[in-house]
């Protein structure tokens, strides 16, 4: 196991880095721009046709903590893409009480049961941690995401990842500690944010894991007193990562594994540490300059090495 966060990239071979391969010529520069500052690995990973087409019926939103975006059992609205900030698909029983089967990053997209056409979510989406999202209305992802189409390949593979996050999930709740699991999710949500803080309280993180909150104070004042994390005033700080893999159970590995092997889960330095050259290949193997021509009209003519498409 590595010790190192992993970034994640997008299916197929696309790298979810800043260099990002051109829009063809029928793109505008706006376009461009939005792809370039494309977060979502799903997204990334969309034919430029596709991209443009998604765009052009989604919209920018706020994720703000604790808002329920998906009531369980109603019907979806809408299908979110985040940008940043992390979102949890949560089981809430007759109690009341809760617990989190997926968590959903910049990786993935919310509810995973619009990916087979399913008009209800039987849990709840709530946002973990601020961010942004793309959101799109569910008959638009319908009309867009056709049995053959780029985003519907795509999103398949990504709720196959869901489906194995979730029962990964069910076996680390019934037989491993509640520091284990802890330390399990502080990965999870390290994996899935910029830098090594974030924002996390312990009525919060005592949902996620489906414990009480005493529960929830042991382990993180034990994983605290192990040097691994720091942790005051609802904010947490990863101080040791490969000893917070160590503290982890199993599953966090196995996630891992099933993320690198559904989702490409690499180094988009090419293991050197710098950026590489600004050249991305697609599925088809063609490489595309990380940016084309703006003509006077406003499009954008993409380049394959030196010649113009």
């Amino acid at each position: 196991m590595s010790d190192t966060k992993p970034t994640f990239r997008a299916p197929h071979g696309q790298p979810t880095g800043q260099q990002a391969p051109a829009l063809l010529a029928s793109s505008s520069v706006a376009h461009v721009e939005a792809y370039l500052d494309e977060s979502n690995s799903l997204l990334r990973a969309l034919p430029p046709e596709a991209y443009t087409e998604f765009l052009a019926r989604s919209q920018m939103v706020p994720l703000e903590l604790r808002d329920i975006l998906i009531e369980p059992n109603a019907l979806v609205d809408y299908v979110y893409f985040p940008q940043t900030g992390i979102l949890s698909t949560v089981v809430v029983l007759k109690n009341n009480a809760r617990v989190e089967v997926v968590t959903v990053g910049r990786e993935g997209m919310a509810p995973v049961t619009a990916a087979w056409g399913g008009t209800q979510a039987p849990m709840e989406t709530v946002v973990q941690l601020n961010g942004v999202a793309r959101r799109i209305a569910f008959e638009d992802f319908q009309a867009i995401a056709t049995p053959g189409s780029a985003l519907h390949d795509l999103i398949q593979r990504y709720a196959q990842f869901t489906f194995a996050q979730a029962a990964q999930a069910v076996a680390c709740n019934r037989l491993h500690s509640v520091e284990q699991r802890c330390a399990r999710w502080l990965l999870i949500t390290h994996d899935r944010v910029d830098g090594d803080t974030f924002g996390l309280t312990h009525e919060f993180l005592a949902v996620m894991l489906g414990v009480r909150r005493a529960g929830v104070s042991v382990a993180a004042e034990a994983l605290q007193g192990a040097g691994l994390i720091r942790y005051t005033r609802g904010r947490i700080t990863v101080l040791d990562r490969a000893g917070l893999e160590a503290a982890a159970c199993e599953c966090y590995a196995a996630v891992r594994a099933e993320s690198e092997r559904l989702l490409i889960v690499g180094d988009t330095t090419g293991g050197s540490g710098q950026t590489t050259e600004s050249q991305d290949v697609t599925a088809s193997g063609e490489v595309w300059t990380a940016l084309g021509t703006e003509s006077a009209d406003g499009s954008v003519t993409a380049t394959v090495g030196d010649q113009p498409r």
